[in-house]
């Protein structure tokens, strides 16, 4: 079979960038070989020549940025305005801003 070698030229896969102003640490970004099969690997960024088999794929899964500002300050409009535009899950929207605001937000969503 046919072969081929890859290379992940990335950053924020370890440190994730920082937040303003009292924001949160954004998230970390992903490489990944194979991702949902029993070959599944998490590839290390920035490593030249990862070999590659015909039919294998790559994923990358790219970071987010910092937060801006405290979440204890975050409207809960603008938290539902983010969940109805899937900008932010629910499970997100927990970790984030406690059950109380979650649940303000989405009353404004069932309207």
């Amino acid at each position: 079979p046919a072969s081929s070698a890859a290379s992940a030229a990335t950053t924020r896969t370890r440190v994730p960038a920082a937040g303003l102003q009292g924001g949160g640490s954004g998230g970390l970004g992903t490489i990944l070989r194979d991702k949902g099969t029993a070959e599944e690997a998490t590839l290390i960024a920035n490593t030249p020549g990862i070999a590659m088999r015909a039919g294998q794929s790559v994923r990358v899964e790219t970071p987010g940025g910092g937060g801006f500002g405290p979440a204890d300050r975050r409207l809960p409009a603008d938290i539902a305005a983010d969940l109805v535009a899937g900008k932010l899950t629910r499970k997100a929207a927990l970790a984030s801003y406690g059950a109380a605001m979650l649940a303000a937000a989405e009353v404004l969503t069932s309207g």
